[in-house]
């Protein structure tokens, strides 16, 4: 059972990395050295691609220094580094290939060190099997999170497997995860079990206990929490407050430091206990890194949908929005609708005040139309200086009595930038699927006509189009 989990974990990394063959590399406990102990290769069998003796001196290299070396740049042949134990390497992993690896030997160096991250825990957890019942059930849990921990690739998924694992591993009750932001001392809740304290959204109070352990990187688990001072807050404002009889609360480490924490409440005193420290740590650490790379992840979808300037969605995922919206509206019936606005003599403001001023207004309009739209609601920017919005289930006589109260907050408000401000207008044109338009092509088309026709007409104001008859297209 140990080997078919070490070598399954081995088999993800080989999967994930595009390697010929992944190595966990072991010290012989007579000679000393590092030999292949467990391995999953490309044909099945054994490693046969790595020259075992030339390449053993640079595996054994990356444990002496500690760090991830490689043979080959651009492409690597082979990249190893060592597996982190709690008192130190527990030996190292090297994944290679003969045609040379898919990526330069830095990606690879950067990959295979969050690997180790894992693999180490792993193995000093699997070591520690059967000493005890406890720590058996805690070992099971732990090495099902740590296979499930790779396969998670968003926020949702990754913090079920955490909170999941954390109460697998304890008889508490609720268990969170939360996302904690090291330069402005501040978190929130991203995650939670239904029982916990705080829902997903709930920011910390700096005064709480998870913030406190947060900032003070300092893993705090109470046998009895019934000693805290009432009413003891351990979230922030909103949560709720079921008896608490123990508590864990685990910072989570990335490259540059504390990156969130897991939290487990207990509702008598032992549930969540010291004798869980240990393991609790393990997850954290396993979890912490896992955390990275998905935040990592997330950060390049949204950079990849929005727009640097505004926040807004780029008009790429606007696109892919509104195919949705139509397509559910045409699904399940009622009107959905498409507001087009475009700032009113844009060129002047550039031409007059320069490109500052001209960003400072659309990221004020920007600000403006997301602070007045529903969560359901998109605001994209289209292109240039046209601002788009996208309303589910809005019939047009409401979309187009929200265009013009947006309108007419943006003629009330006064854009500021460094040595100067300025107040302007923007125009609408409102469409609606289905009674304006049949298709996706159509609505844009009808939203920019009544568009058009409010700039003709004088500016500052919002146009409807017109009705029209005929089957629907989604």
């Amino acid at each position: 059972m140990p080997d078919a989990l070490l070598i399954g974990y081995l088999e993800i990394v080989r999967a994930s990395t595009g390697a010929d063959e992944v190595v966990f590399w072991r010290t012989h406990a007579e000679s000393d050295e590092l030999v292949p102990g467990w391995w999953s290769t490309v044909h099945g069998g054994e490693p046969e691609h790595f020259v075992e003796q030339t390449w053993r001196s640079l595996v054994a290299w990356s444990v002496e220094e500690n760090r991830p070396q490689a043979v080959g740049s651009a492409p690597a042949l082979l990249v190893a580094a060592p597996i982190p134990g709690e008192s130190g390497p527990v030996g190292a992993l090297s994944i290679s290939s003969e045609a040379g690896l898919p990526r330069g030997s830095e990606p690879h160096k950067t990959s295979i060190t969050r690997y180790c991250a894992h693999l180490g825990p792993l193995y000093e957890l699997i070591g520690a099997r059967g000493q005890y019942h406890r720590a058996t059930q805690q070992s099971s849990a732990l090495l099902t999170a740590a296979q499930r921990f790779s396969a998670n690739r968003n926020i949702d998924e990754l913090g079920d497997s955490i909170t999941t694992a954390a109460l697998e591993m304890t008889a508490g009750y609720g268990a969170a995860l939360v996302h904690w932001n090291r330069d402005a001392e501040a978190g929130e809740v991203v995650y939670s079990t239904p029982d916990a304290r705080a829902v997903p959204g709930l920011e910390l109070d700096s005064r709480g206990q998870v913030a406190r352990a947060c900032s003070a990187d300092i893993p705090v688990v109470m046998d009895d929490a019934r000693r805290l001072a009432a009413p003891a807050v351990l979230f922030g404002d909103g949560e709720r407050s079921p008896r608490l009889g123990s508590l864990g609360i685990l910072p989570l480490r990335g490259d540059a430091g504390v990156i969130g924490a897991i939290v487990i409440e207990g509702r008598a005193p032992g549930d969540v206990s010291q004798a869980d420290a240990k393991n609790l740590r393990l997850l954290a650490l396993l979890a912490g890194s896992s955390l990275q790379t998905v935040w990592e992840i997330e950060e390049i979808t949204r950079r990849a949908r929005t727009d640097p300037l505004t926040g807004l969605y780029n008009r790429g995922h606007f696109q892919d929005r509104l195919q949705q919206m139509i397509a559910e509206t045409g699904r399940f019936g009622g009107q959905s609708s498409l507001v087009m606005f475009d700032i009113d003599h844009f060129k002047n403001v550039n031409d007059t005040h320069g490109h500052q001023a001209g960003d400072a207004v659309l990221r004020a309009i920007a600000r403006l139309l997301q602070e007045w739209v529903r969560d359901v609601d998109t605001c994209a920017r289209y292109g240039g200086e046209e601002l788009a919005l996208l309303l589910p289930r809005t019939e047009l006589d409401g979309a187009v009595e929200l265009a013009n109260r947006l309108r007419l907050v943006v003629m009330e408000h006064t854009v500021r930038w460094t040595g100067g401000s300025a107040r302007v207008t923007i125009s609408g044109g409102v469409a609606a699927f289905p009674a304006s338009a049949r298709s996706v092509e159509a609505l844009i088309a009808a939203a920019d006509a009544a568009l058009y026709r409010a700039k003709a007409d004088g500016r500052n104001r919002v146009n409807a189009a017109e009705a029209i008859s005929g089957p629907a297209r989604a």
